[in-house]
């Protein structure tokens, strides 16, 4: 696999940040004292990034909540949502692996689609999920 675009920050937190379109390093900057709560954080350009996302997630078990945060320029975040939401393969997505192999993941990994409160600018709700979502106890 080629380089992610993935920075890992806390690997006991379940959480991980999507930001999608959105650079990391500006949601890194707004969420400065949140940072420790977060297991990583990274871009989703395209659907096929999703593959790279469910290799992340097969390698790091404890991330069991995933919350897109970020410009979805190119609906990578609405296909992603759709493929956990529905346990199926969403058209426009060629998965590497079949869907069966990586149904574990998608039955025990939740998203939390905040991309409406980045449009709207609310940072806060940003905050208030990660405090409200962190269990680096889980596993």
């Amino acid at each position: 696999m080629p380089v992610k675009d993935v920075v890992f920050l806390n690997e006991k937190s379940n959480i991980a940040i999507v930001s999608l379109w959105t650079k990391k390093e500006v949601i890194l900057d707004k969420i400065k004292f949140y940072r420790d709560k977060v297991h990583a954080i990274g871009t989703l350009y395209t659907s096929y990034g999703i593959n790279y996302l469910l290799h992340t997630l097969g390698e790091r078990p404890s991330i069991d909540t995933l919350i897109l945060y970020g410009s979805d320029l190119s609906s990578s975040g609405t296909i992603l949502s759709k493929l956990f939401k529905n346990l199926q393969n969403v058209k426009g997505l060629k998965l590497l692996w079949n869907l069966e192999k990586i149904k574990p993941i998608l039955e025990t990994t939740r998203i939390v689609d905040l991309r409406e409160a980045y449009k709207n600018g609310d940072w806060k709700i940003l905050k208030e999920t990660i405090d409200k979502l962190y269990n680096p106890g889980r596993n």
